[in-house]
């Protein structure tokens, strides 16, 4: 829905969003965050004061699939599964806070069957990663080999490692994280909480160059934001993150460098064991430049 509207006095955009039809200021602001409102062409910002002529246009984008042709590399693909390495800033599937593009619009778009275990607004995704994590996620056909795959995940049987760009030094090359996870008292952050559900990561040091670090991690468990919250905890935020790391950072970057570049499990049809790796995207080979790590990877 398209909307041009003129103003005449001087308001806050956000506070206008009952007169757009929202039904809550959040949710308008996802809008002007997601580029979906427009001020004389432009994308702006929710505290964007109003002014005596003003032209706006609002694109209201409702959260679900849209089949879109994203550039998401394939990294193998049969009859039953797809490996990819995803980007960053696409999302794995969509929600109701969440109005980009995700990997289950591409799947839409390619066309071809998927499982359909975890509902119609996700179908394919067996697991997932954070918006702005790229790597390797695996994709089910059909349900059978979704309901496997999914076994060997809670069975902890599939090998999952990640590359992080961190601040800090370590005293020990290799150096492991166990501490309960749960959700914080911020609704959209996790934290270390007594009672919450158990974590493991191994975290082994690549090189340490001007106080900054490039790990190889290895999680045991599949915790939501597990990484990011354990690093954090063992004061070793991940650079770029927004939730969890340091609040000025020194480096710039667009989003948290968090790759998932090695995972290994059996195939839920063949038997054969798979291990894949996955290259990290530019941004974080170029965010290891700016450091001066020697590591090529």
């Amino acid at each position: 829905m398209k909307l041009k509207i003129s103003f005449d006095d001087e308001k806050r955009l956000d506070n206008n969003y009952k007169e757009f039809g929202f039904s809550s200021r959040s949710e308008f602001t996802k809008q002007i965050k997601f580029g979906n409102v427009l001020v004389n062409g432009e994308k702006t910002k929710s505290n964007y004061k109003l002014r005596a002529g003003d032209e706006l246009v609002i694109n209201r984008v409702e959260a679900g699939p849209r089949p879109k042709n994203l550039d998401i590399p394939i990294l193998y693909e049969d009859d039953y599964i797809i490996v990819i390495n995803k980007p960053p800033f696409v999302a794995s599937h969509g929600s109701k806070s969440y109005y980009g593009y995700s990997v289950v619009d591409w799947l839409l778009y390619r066309g071809g069957s998927l499982s359909t275990v975890a509902g119609p607004e996700r179908p394919g995704i067996v697991h997932r990663l954070d918006r702005d994590t790229s790597g390797l996620l695996i994709i089910a056909k059909n349900d059978d080999v979704h309901l496997a795959l999914k076994k060997q995940f809670q069975a902890r049987t599939v090998k999952k490692r990640y590359y992080a760009i961190s601040y800090g030094s370590p005293r020990e090359v290799d150096f492991e994280i166990d501490a309960p996870i749960a959700r914080s008292n911020n609704p959209i952050k996790m934290g270390i909480v007594e009672g919450g559900r158990d974590a493991k990561t191994i975290v082994h040091l690549i090189e340490n160059k001007n106080n900054y670090s490039l790990f190889d991690v290895n999680i045991f468990t599949g915790r939501t934001h597990q990484i990011r919250v354990h690093l954090s905890y063992a004061n070793f935020p991940i650079v770029g993150d927004p939730l969890y790391g340091v609040k000025k950072d020194k480096i710039k970057t667009d989003r948290q460098m968090l790759h998932s570049h090695y995972i290994s499990f059996i195939h839920p049809v063949t038997g054969e064991e798979f291990q894949m790796e996955a290259s990290p995207p530019e941004d974080f080979i170029d965010t290891m430049n700016k450091i001066g790590f020697d590591t090529i990877l």
